[in-house]
């Protein structure tokens, strides 16, 4: 009996510890947009940061998020473009986490330099869909920061 509460114990600490990770199965703020639509730069303000440390939850970055993502885009007619994700949060150190249309996982820390995280990938079975983004910090502090996203042709 006593393996068995232990067993109901240790599991409900894990549920919690999954509950504090980034979810794609949640929704951030929502755009739908298509691979035209960012052939000129867009920038989204946001705040960059959360409680989460991907180290926490299996990732092997450093970076602290929110459970929900940041944003949610549904993009379309990817196929012929390179996307290109930057972040601009001044003097903050930012962090980007990105589940794709087809649910892999990219993160990029300071790749844009000066702290600030780059990101680009190509290829319908990535774009087209459902593409989660998750701004974050290196230290778990919040400040503002815009994403910038432009497509490219290929």
């Amino acid at each position: 009996m006593r393996r068995l509460l232990a067993a109901a114990f240790v599991l409900i600490g894990m549920t919690g510890i999954a509950a504090a990770c980034p979810d794609y199965n949640q929704t951030g703020a929502v755009w739908t947009l298509t691979g035209d639509d960012l052939y000129a730069q867009q920038g989204f303000q946001l705040t960059a940061g959360g409680p989460n440390s991907l180290l926490n939850c299996g990732f092997q970055h450093t970076g602290y998020v929110t459970t929900a993502p940041t944003f949610t885009f549904y993009l379309s007619g990817m196929d012929q473009y390179r996307l290109e994700m930057e972040v601009d949060g001044g003097s903050c150190d930012t962090v980007l986490l990105v589940n794709t249309a087809e649910r892999s996982w990219f993160f990029d820390d300071d790749s844009a330099g000066n702290a600030q995280p780059f990101s680009q990938m190509r290829g319908g079975q990535y774009l087209n869909g459902k593409v989660d983004v998750w701004m974050g910090t290196y230290s778990g502090e919040y400040c503002g920061a815009t994403l910038l996203l432009e497509t490219f042709l290929y």
